[in-house]
């Protein structure tokens, strides 16, 4: 059984020049197949930026920055941290999610 479970937040970033995303994320008890993905959706498609798997782990905090200037910034552009996860007490957290 995969458990699913997913953070979107709109965001315009249509007066930005340059863009980042950063955040502290720590993960335990990903195993196997379990997958944590940070998204972006600037035209009503997702892209990942990035993958968070079972060979990431080691229990400690980490700090990601993404930088965003690839994108098409606009009005109505998404963040999305997306997790596909066995369920058997895998978790990841957030926290000190910025973007500037």
């Amino acid at each position: 059984m995969i458990s699913r479970g997913d953070m979107e937040r709109r965001i315009d970033l249509s007066a930005a020049m340059t863009a980042s995303l950063s955040f502290d994320w720590k993960a335990a008890s990903l195993e196997g197949s379990d997958v944590f993905y940070v998204e972006i959706d600037d035209d009503g498609g997702g892209s990942n930026l990035q993958t968070i798997d079972a060979a990431d782990i080691n229990s400690a905090w980490a700090r990601e920055t993404i930088d965003l200037s690839g994108f098409a910034f606009g009005a109505d552009m998404k963040i999305r941290f997306n997790g596909e996860m066995s369920g058997n007490g895998d978790f990841v957290y957030l926290d000190n999610i910025v973007i500037e």
